[in-house]
């Protein structure tokens, strides 16, 4: 990751531009430096993370601005311990209207969709890759729902918030999670059925099978009973 310094009040040395991506309809705004091609910038006004879901139900106002979203990354960062890639940075500051915002800083992806790869790239290596990544979110799941609160990355289980590519200073392909709007809630049964749909989904698409993510997938419903 490179290091950004700082400009006027916002954590960066340059200007922030608009983005020409599409918005994905979440909660983020996209932004661009220009010395930075092979950066995307989210903007995350706070107030719309705090207000979404049920996290600021579960804190009920107890922390400030600041907090929630040292919370809100907390959870992100987390993802990695379970082998879910995030290409990003996060930094804590004020956006260019003085608001109190939350900045992703993310590596583009150079590759593709997970339900726009090429049949010929479908080896055995990505593969046990796509296994993995299922079979690791079922695992967050399952962690979560023994936790005392619950609160879990609730927008991270479409097969198309993921890229297979490479980012810049790394030869090796990758599954990547490039969709990551800080949202959190409460564990339920809804994210368990997305996990379904989009195994069975990869599954035809690809003509493959998801071994151990199925198993995985068979031990998380007995223990929701779903």
């Amino acid at each position: 990751m490179e290091s950004f310094g700082f400009k006027d009040h916002t954590p960066f040395k340059e200007p922030l531009d608009d983005s020409s991506l599409e918005k994905d309809g979440g909660i983020s705004t996209f932004l661009e430096i220009k010395s930075r091609p092979n950066k995307l910038i989210r903007k995350v006004d706070i107030h719309d993370a705090v207000d979404s879901y049920n996290f600021s139900a579960f804190h009920r106002g107890s922390v400030s601005l600041f907090e929630a979203a040292r919370i809100l990354v907390g959870h992100i960062k987390e993802l990695n311990k379970y082998g879910i890639n995030v290409p990003a940075e996060f930094v804590v500051g004020e956006d260019q209207n003085n608001k109190p915002a939350l900045f992703m800083i993310v590596d583009k992806v150079i590759g593709k969709n997970l339900r726009e790869l090429e049949g010929s790239s479908m080896t055995n290596s990505l593969k046990e890759e796509l296994d993995n990544l299922w079979t690791n979110l079922i695992g967050y799941l399952i962690d979560k729902m023994g936790e005392e609160d619950g609160l879990i990355m609730c927008d991270i289980f479409r097969s198309n918030q993921y890229m297979y590519g490479k980012i810049k200073g790394s030869e090796e392909e990758k599954i990547y999670l490039v969709d990551m709007d800080p949202i959190v809630s409460f564990v339920d049964d809804s994210m368990i059925e997305s996990i379904e749909r989009n195994i069975e989904d990869l599954e035809m698409r690809y003509n493959i099978s998801l071994t151990n993510a199925k198993s995985k997938l068979i031990e998380i419903k007995q223990a929701s009973l779903i």
